[in-house]
């Protein structure tokens, strides 16, 4: 079977984001929106009840406190009260909308992380994957939490206050609101600007998080080359490359925050010119009028704010969506099919240019096979293909009669387990390193698994003992038996094991022959060692990613077993 697997061809869809409102999450934006109104409309019943105070106090009689004044007075406190308490309340409602948002968007991130071909991974650097997990999200953070309900709340309460602005004085009305369109005109322009300047911002946060997170994996061979004086260099000219666009940032945003307090300030002092030269000007009327400019200034900047955290998530979205978009890899059916009891490994014109071509050959249930080469053959390419790393681009691989692709993914990584010189250990603790395949493994089967590792003094205390980052607190051979113990736990039907000579702990060739004579299943390794792929029951030959049928400019491979390319294989 020949074509285009399904992890290669176009998507159907462009991806998306999850959106805001769905779930349980379109009651919580709609609760913030309704806190917003209801303090808008608290706000402006505070702005009538000073006004009706006011002018009560302005008739009342020297030394005497009208007692009809109580209600206003107290009207006022508890409007203020109640407005400060759904603030509070506010904060609570945004942040429990943006962390559901946040965790969602994390695990569709993560989700696609855990999908990468090889090659999707290479075209990321881990610096700006962690970026997209961290600063990005936090950048959408803001603009769920904050910015999408303040914006909406922010222009009903302009439209609220106006409304009642115009219902109490339909000439201040009619003063205010050129002003707020002169504002809404001045922010636009002032926003390509401020997404120039965040997008500097975050193109020199990504090198800084790319440098340093590639300097904490090469920290030794700094140490080692006296290479840090260097790169300390080298990230002192990051840093200030960074503040600089910081700067540049702080003052784009200034100038988008001028817009709306410019505007405030010829609004207020056209509500002043009519009131003082109106007929109708009272103490009470120059109150509400003050306080109706406070009222305005709270969601005419809050608008402002928002409207600068779209523009950071904006630019994180586009971020989000190129990362989503990767076409480099894999499909984990979650709901597959069943391989059967004791399958069958077969490759059938499996091919990958550049690196392998239509190779077909089948390894049977329990069988040894050697897949041997100089370097660049496609060794492990091959590899790849056989423990599903890596999905073929013409042709298919199988476990019995079950294409990879469609096997469910967690039943195709218990039958099928993997192991390289490059394993990398988890942080935490040895029990935790070795239930990577299975979880739910007990202390029994963990501690078989290390002792077909060569590792039979491993006892509970060794379990619980610490493993730190990558395992750089053991040494090379504990390393490389816990990670063969964490391939082996669960009893795989196929162990896959990648440059046999380094990945295996202790001298190659015992190491080799004690698994091949302990462990049941199949064994498909690579190996440039013939003493060790003499071991083997079948040696597969390749060259310039084709199989051969005898070694080809390989010294000192004479005399191994070489199986020929099968019927209809390109040789």
């Amino acid at each position: 079977m020949t074509g285009e697997p399904t992890h290669l061809q176009p998507p159907q869809r462009p991806p998306r984001l999850p959106p805001v409102a769905s779930g349980r999450r379109r009651l919580w934006l709609a609760g913030v929106l309704a806190n917003h109104l209801l303090q808008a409309a608290l706000a402006l019943g505070a702005a009538f009840a000073a006004k009706t105070l006011v002018d009560g106090l302005d008739h009342r009689q020297a030394g005497a406190w009208p007692g009809d004044m109580l209600w206003p007075a107290a009207g006022v406190l508890g409007l203020v009260l109640a407005a400060g308490a759904l603030r509070g309340l506010e904060l609570a409602q945004s942040e429990a909308l943006a962390q559901h948002y946040i965790a969602h968007l994390r695990l569709r991130l993560f989700d696609r992380l855990a999908s990468l071909s090889p090659e999707g991974r290479q075209r990321r650097s881990r610096g700006g994957v962690m970026l997209r997990f961290v600063g990005d999200a936090q950048a959408l953070r803001a603009w769920v939490g904050r910015g999408i309900a303040q914006c909406v709340a922010a222009g009903c309460a302009l439209v609220a206050l106006l409304a009642g602005l115009a219902l109490w004085q339909p000439r201040l009305a009619l003063w205010t609101l050129p002003w707020l369109v002169l504002a809404g005109v001045m922010m636009s322009l002032t926003l390509p600007p401020l997404r120039r300047a965040v997008r500097e911002c975050r193109r020199r946060q990504a090198g800084i998080a790319t440098n340093v997170y590639d300097r904490i994996a090469t920290l030794p061979l700094l140490q080692a080359t006296g290479a840090t004086a260097r790169e300390r260099r080298r990230l002192q000219r990051q840093n200030r490359q960074l503040r600089q666009a910081m700067q540049r940032r702080a003052w784009a945003r200034a100038r988008h925050r001028w817009a709306p307090d410019l505007c405030l300030a010829g609004l207020a002092g056209s509500l002043l010119f009519a009131v003082v030269t109106g007929a109708s000007a009272g103490g009470g009327l120059l109150v509400g009028v003050l306080g109706l400019l406070g009222l305005l200034a709270r969601p005419l900047r809050g608008i402002g704010r928002a409207l600068e955290s779209r523009e950071e998530a904006q630019v994180a979205r586009e971020r989000m969506l190129e990362f989503l978009a990767e076409r480099q890899r894999l499909s984990l059916p979650r709901h597959g099919t069943q391989p059967g009891p004791s399958p069958e490994l077969g490759f059938e014109s499996a091919a990958v240019p550049g690196r392998l071509e239509a190779f077909t050959a089948r390894v049977p249930h329990g069988r040894r096979v050697a897949v041997c080469g100089p370097a660049g053959a496609g060794k492990s390419t091959l590899l790849a293909l056989a423990a599903r790393l890596r999905d073929p681009a013409a042709g298919r691989v199988t476990l019995g009669s079950a294409p990879l692709p469609q096997v469910d993914a967690a039943l195709l990584r218990q039958r099928i387990s993997h192991l390289s010189g490059e394993a990398t250990l988890v942080r935490g603790s040895v029990r935790r390193c070795l239930q990577q395949r299975d979880p739910a493994a007990p202390d029994a089967a963990l501690l078989a698994a290390c002792a077909l590792a060569g590792w039979p003094q491993a006892d509970a205390a060794t379990l619980a003992a610490t493993v730190r980052d990558g395992g750089d607190n053991l040494n090379g051979q504990r390393r490389r038996q816990l990670a063969l113990a964490a391939a082996l736990v669960g009893a795989p039907d196929v162990l896959v094991v990648d440059d046999a000579e380094h990945a295996l702990p202790g001298p190659p060739l015992p190491a080799l022959a004690a698994l091949l004579e302990r462990f049941p299943g199949t064994v498909l390794f690579a190996t440039a060692d013939p003493r060790l792929a003499a071991l083997a029951e079948e040696v597969w030959w390749l060259h310039g990613g084709r199989l051969h049928p005898a070694p080809v400019a390989a010294p000192g491979a004479a005399g191994l077993r070489v199986v020929a390319p099968a019927a209809g294989a390109t040789a």
